[in-house]
Parts: C-alpha cells; sequence; structure tokens
C-alpha cells in the first residue's frame, strides 16, 4: 500500500528520523510551547511535546469541530502573556496554517484583555520530500512574511533534510 500525504508522520522507516530532528530543533529554539493544526501537526506535535516536555497547543479546524472550541491548550494566558512558540507541520504551501494559528492565539490573549501577542519563533516542516537549503541544510528553506502587529514579521521555516538512505515518496 502507498502512503498518502503524511506518510513521513506514520512510516516506521522515516518517523524516527523525523522525531529526532524536530525534537533538536525545539530543544535550540526553546519555545514556551508547540502549536498544531490537523493531523499531519497532531502526530507529530503530541510526540514531540511527549518527549520534550513543552506544552501543546491544538488549534481546531473549523469544519466537523465536535468540541466547539477554537483552541485546546494547556496554557494560562492570565498567568503568562505572550508566549514564544514553534508550529510543527508537515509542509507550508500558502502559509494559511501559520496565520490561522497566529491569529488564533492573538485572540485568546485578546479574551485575557492582554496586548502582548505571541511570538512565533519558526515554522518545522517534516515532509522530506520538499526541498530545502542543500548548500546549508541547516539554514532555514524560506521566510514567510506575516503582517503586523505580529512580534516575528519574519518566520524562518525548516524543512526536514532527509537521509541518504531515506527514498523520497
Amino acid at each position: 500500500m502507498k502512503l498518502g500525504y503524511i506518510g513521513d508522520a506514520i512510516s516506521p522507516e522515516t518517523r524516527h528520523a523525523c522525531v529526532g530532528w524536530l525534537e533538536k530543533m525545539c530543544q535550540e529554539f526553546k519555545p514556551d510551547m508547540i502549536a498544531v493544526r490537523g493531523v499531519s501537526g497532531c502526530i507529530m506535535g503530541n510526540l514531540i511535546s511527549y518527549a520534550t516536555g513543552i506544552p501543546l497547543c491544538i488549534i481546531r479546524k473549523e469544519d466537523g469541530n465536535h468540541s466547539g472550541l477554537d483552541i485546546e491548550v494547556d496554557w494560562d494566558f492570565r498567568a503568562k502573556p505572550g508566549p514564544s512558540y514553534v508550529i510543527i507541520d508537515d509542509l507550508i504551501a500558502s502559509g494559511t496554517t501559520v496565520r490561522t494559528i497566529n491569529n488564533t492565539l492573538t485572540r485568546e490573549l485578546t479574551k485575557c484583555n492582554h496586548t502582548i501577542f505571541p511570538r512565533l519563533l519558526a515554522v518545522f516542516c517534516y515532509d522530506g520530500r520538499y526541498p530545502w537549503n542543500q548548500e546549508d541544510p541547516g539554514a532555514p528553506t524560506m521566510m514567510l512574511a506575516l503582517n503586523p502587529p505580529y512580534e516575528s514579521p519574519d518566520v524562518p521555516v525548516y524543512y526536514r533534510p532527509i537521509s541518504d538512505s531515506e527514498t523520497r515518496l
């Protein structure tokens, strides 16, 4: 059977490499929380949250959301406003996921009467099928521009480089 678009998240052959890379990136950036949206983000985000002890923030999708909540997170926005966070996903195409997560977190902070916005440190994409900076695999693949009032107007997006032993799907 051929794996679908979340193959890197569920394939035993590549999951270990994905988890190791994501753990390393989270340790390097030291976020207050890990934010995800959708199945592809939840699969890896949950594993990395558990492995690192960094709280997980799940931004729910509008369609079929049976909980009625926009956000599910073990974080007290009243006690600690303006958390730093990273986003984990399989890939970023248009930036909609990043903007939705930013907007939802900002809205939650506004409900608590805070004017300190969340600070996005980086986006980590674990899908090794997409290009990365081959000259410098540690460099961001691209910079994603966010509109003000976000504190991080240009956010680095990192794609996991695949090893020579992995095959591209």
